[in-house]
């Protein structure tokens, strides 16, 4: 609890400078895809994060809730596959992340530079919580050169998303991540916000 509230009191105390902030809820579920109908044993958990952004600077962090999902379906024992629930502030002037994380029971936030995504800008367009948005889709240049598809709002200006996701003219609704593996199986994570409002005070 000190971890949280210490990352919390320092980047909401940076935050406080601006007079406007957006908040979006993102529903956050991972998931994992078989060719194998023995291996989907798997249950996943939805998480609620809460994303407040300025023109400058945003924090990601999870909103704690109670969860009942059951671990136990028919006798047979369950996976559970749950986000990972690290809060992240992200700097868009000096492009950089602060990440705060957990090792061998120990609390340490880590800095780095925002990584640098080659978003490729889509005709395609929806509705989500009743903004519209575009498409836009993007690989990483990661070890699973995993693959992505955003949505963005324009109407929404901030170029920021969950995590350490950004770059796009206009915030993150949803995302998705997908990582596909030699074997046919497919894992990743899909976020869709569900509630953004504007915070004046």
């Amino acid at each position: 609890m000190k971890y949280i509230f210490l990352f919390n009191f320092l980047f909401y105390l940076s935050l406080s400078k601006a007079q406007e902030k957006l908040r979006i809820e993102y529903e956050v579920e991972p998931y994992f895809e078989s060719i194998n109908r023995v291996d989907n044993s798997v249950n996943s958990v939805t998480s609620i994060f809460e994303l407040i952004s300025t023109e400058s600077e945003s924090i990601y962090t999870v909103v704690p809730t109670i969860n009942n999902s059951q671990s136990e379906i028919s006798g047979f024992s369950m996976a559970m596959m749950s986000a990972d629930e690290n809060p992240v502030y992200k700097n868009f002037q000096t492009k950089k992340y602060v990440e705060g994380i957990k090792l061998s029971g120990k609390a340490f936030l880590v800095q780095d530079d925002l990584p640098i995504i080659n978003w490729e800008i889509k005709k395609e367009t929806k509705e989500i919580a009743g903004i519209s948005t575009l498409k836009a889709i993007a690989v990483l240049e990661d070890e699973n050169q995993t693959k992505i598809e955003a949505w963005y709002a324009p109407k929404l200006s901030y170029k920021t998303g969950p995590e350490k996701f950004w770059g796009l003219p206009g915030v993150i609704l949803e995302l998705k991540t997908v990582i596909e593996y030699e074997n046919g199986n497919k894992e990743g994570t899909h976020y869709l916000a569900s509630k953004i409002e504007v915070i004046k005070k």
